[in-house]
């Protein structure tokens, strides 16, 4: 990887971080649901007139909106506002990667390698240090809401996968508007 690449992944994970704490602060003037719908209403106006809807049926289409952006966000954000500190929800929501990957195995008949095996456990270890010691920066029901919506990123994770090449922007903008 070059200087630039290097650049641009840690701009992104500055984003996503950062996206964590603004819907904090959106929650403390919006109820989460309603920041939901605002949220894809934004994402999807006026794109869905300027990109094509992808070459899939719409009930794949609709599928997907539901459960990676109604479901996941509605639960994401109702645990953030249940009480959930924005660092604590952006960590637990990566359990998605485990709750795609049991899955994909079981239902899809994908085969890990050694070394994804490795990696996966590595990054599980990380997380249990960091939830063993949060000192309440997370509630009971904060936490169930939250797991919720990192299965509810596995499962659309299948349903993307099940879908074959799609274009992903387009699935995206009109998955969009489903939520």
């Amino acid at each position: 990887m070059n200087r630039k690449d290097i650049g641009l992944a840690i701009l992104i994970v500055a984003i996503w971080g950062f996206n964590f704490v603004a819907i904090k602060v959106d929650l403390k003037e919006i109820p989460p649901i309603l920041l939901c719908a605002l949220r894809f209403f934004l994402a999807a106006f006026p794109l869905v007139f300027f990109i094509e809807r992808p070459a899939v049926p719409f009930r794949s289409v609709m599928a997907f909106g539901l459960v990676m952006f109604v479901s996941q966000l509605a639960l994401l954000f109702s645990g953030m506002y249940a009480g959930t500190t924005a660092g604590m929800a952006s960590l637990v929501l990566q359990v998605h990667v485990f709750l795609t990957v049991a899955p994909a195995v079981i239902f899809l008949a994908e085969q890990l390698s050694v070394w994804q095996i490795i990696g996966a456990l590595m990054a599980f270890s990380g997380i249990w240090p960091v939830a063993a010691h949060t000192g309440g920066e997370i509630s009971a029901l904060g936490l169930i809401l939250i797991v919720a919506a990192a299965a509810s990123w596995g499962i659309s994770n299948l349903i993307a996968k099940k879908l074959g090449k799609v274009d992903m922007l387009a699935l995206v903008v009109w998955g969009s508007l489903v939520a």
